[in-house]
């Protein structure tokens, strides 16, 4: 009897101590005699594990690996010799105790309902985020409580902490594996490539107004023409009713950024403008302006491309813009 209530006094000493849970991202390593072993895993004493609220595990104490007939404390229950099938019941934190004669070995245990791996606040399936996005990682128990975590982020990198960030710089399907102690949780991550930025296939250079009409010079892109090569004559044809061009052959290019448009001389009233810019198919015979027909013609010999634009000239507050 005077053993029991010395144990006893033992564990209540004990259940004082400190019972913050060390920040470390994998079970602690075991370098003493004792240890535990939890449904079959080696388990340091002073270490965290996480259980769900209706799991049951089997504890036992080894002693330079020897199993142990321990006297084994948790919340109220007792018993004798190991833990088996102990079934967690109810959520909360808790010191598992081990005593064998005058020593007192314990394990930290987190019960929850369940554990949540969350990215950017989200619980999903499959994230979908875009290149260099930044990711905040978060393991989240049902109570609300953080969990320090270590996630393997599916590209050879990984990360640690309650909530650290990172991003990914290349597209594709990652899986993301968190794990805390003797638990783990997965979801796919989807990058999404960031598409090129897209410059206009039709832009005002420049521009002046005289009496209501506009003169100018309009920028082409030349990429937007397909298979365009800077070595065969480029001419410019579609709907030019009511415009007065300089010249149909376009000669002359300007670098936009790291973009080259073709420049093209104009003077016309605002209004609506379909047209088109073109290369002779054999790249070198010279184009006959009366032998064609000029208002856009697809089925032409002489075409290489059907591309075919539409834009605006407009006069507002003095000043000429261009519109889709």
């Amino acid at each position: 009897m005077k053993k029991i209530l010395v144990l006893l006094a033992i564990a209540l000493l004990t259940s004082a101590c400190s019972d913050e849970i060390p920040e470390e991202e994998a079970l602690l390593p075991i370098d003493g005699e004792a240890s535990f072993q939890v449904n079959g895993e080696l388990v340091a004493p002073n270490d965290t594990l996480y259980f769900v609220s209706g799991e049951s595990a089997t504890f036992e104490l080894l002693i330079n690996q020897k199993k142990m007939s321990a006297f084994w404390e948790f919340g109220s229950d007792y018993e004798q010799g190991s833990l088996k099938g102990f079934l967690f019941d109810q959520p909360g934190e808790f010191k598992l105790k081990a005593i064998l004669e005058n020593n007192v070995y314990f394990l930290n245990v987190i019960v929850e309902n369940k554990y949540h791996l969350k990215i950017n606040d989200s619980e999903k399936e499959v994230h979908e985020i875009n290149q260099e996005e930044s990711l905040d990682f978060q393991v989240l128990g049902s109570s609300g409580r953080e969990i320090y975590s270590y996630f393997d982020l599916g590209d050879g990198r990984k990360i640690k902490g309650q909530r650290p960030s990172a991003s990914y710089d290349k597209d594709g399907n990652y899986q993301v594996k968190a794990t805390f102690k003797n638990r783990y949780l997965n979801t796919t991550v989807k990058v999404r490539k960031i598409p090129e930025p897209t410059e206009p296939s039709i832009i005002l250079l420049d521009w002046r107004l005289d009496n209501g009409f506009i003169y100018g010079t309009l920028g082409l892109k030349a990429a937007s023409l397909p298979n365009w090569t800077p070595n065969k004559k480029t001419y410019l044809t579609g709907e030019i009713s009511g415009a007065y061009w300089k010249d149909y052959e376009i000669t002359e290019r300007q670098l936009v950024g790291q973009t080259t448009y073709l420049k093209f001389n104009f003077s016309c009233l605002p209004g609506k403008f379909r047209i088109s810019w073109i290369q002779l198919k054999d790249g070198y015979t010279e184009f006959n302006y009366d032998n064609c027909n000029w208002a856009w013609d697809p089925a032409s010999p002489f075409w290489s491309s059907d591309n075919l634009f539409v834009f605006y000239l407009r006069i507002e507050d003095n000043k000429v813009v261009i519109e889709d």
